[in-house]
């Protein structure tokens, strides 16, 4: 009686596969979020460039723990207050409002402080900015009348993401410099049209509807009764989605 010695059976690949699975895994194309938020700045912060400090040294290291996901967005520093648009993968968006709410948390010490999450759009299709910048406006804004205060919340966060919006297409089409601060131009000077306005920044930060960082991560966190369909749905509650 002979005896059948069968080898077991391995999926065998080589280095040179097993080195493009690795490449593939970290340049896979994430799904895209984008992420608006306002906040007014410290008094206590002379320096504006402080803050853009900030940010740039947060998303380098976010590369670093986040292979194929960056974020790209852009940061207007006003003379008291400040408007943020972001875009990247859920996990970094996360990871960013945990870090607005530690730092509001901070109290008069944090860089910013009134931060108010206005929208956050799911599954955008493709990018407005192709890395982050900031933009310093540093002319100051008068108004002879504000009647902000006398409009539906609705209207004027409404009005606010379409400016932004809208500005965004036109310097995404700028010619660039080299420089995460971008060309330097005077954006004001530019397109005073399309700039979301200082005292409009301020009474959406005073909302006491939008959601803070905190508010946002605890509504984030609860757990809720969802169908299949829409499990993949944060869970913003109010106007945050757009």
């Amino acid at each position: 009686m002979s005896i059948l010695h069968i080898s077991p059976s391995f999926n065998r690949i080589n280095l040179m596969q097993a080195q493009e699975d690795s490449w593939r895994g970290q340049h896979r194309k994430c799904v895209l979020h984008r992420l608006f938020y306002v906040a007014n700045m410290s008094s206590k912060q002379e320096d504006k460039t402080e803050l853009a400090i900030y940010y740039d040294r947060l998303f380098y290291n976010s590369q670093k723990s986040h292979l194929g996901e960056s974020i790209s967005g852009l940061l207007l520093l006003y003379q008291s207050c400040i408007i943020h648009v972001l875009e990247s993968s859920s996990d970094n968006l996360y990871w960013v409002l945990k870090d607005l709410a530690q730092m509001q948390a901070q109290g008069p010490s944090s860089l910013l402080k009134d931060i108010k999450i206005l929208v956050i759009s799911h599954n955008i299709s493709a990018r407005l900015f192709s890395q982050w910048s900031y933009r310093i406006i540093d002319v100051p804004m008068l108004y002879l009348e504000d009647t902000t205060h006398e409009q539906p919340l609705e209207t004027v966060l409404s009005e606010c993401l379409t400016l932004m919006l809208r500005m965004a297409v036109y310097v995404s089409k700028m010619i660039k410099i080299p420089g995460r601060q971008g060309p330097g131009e005077n954006l004001h000077a530019l397109i005073p049209d399309l700039l979301v306005r200082e005292d409009v920044i301020r009474y959406l930060c005073k909302s006491k509807e939008l959601l803070t960082p905190e508010q946002f991560l605890q509504a984030f966190n609860r757990p809720l009764q969802v169908s299949d369909a829409s499990a993949d749905v944060w869970p913003v509650p109010g106007h945050l989605f757009w």
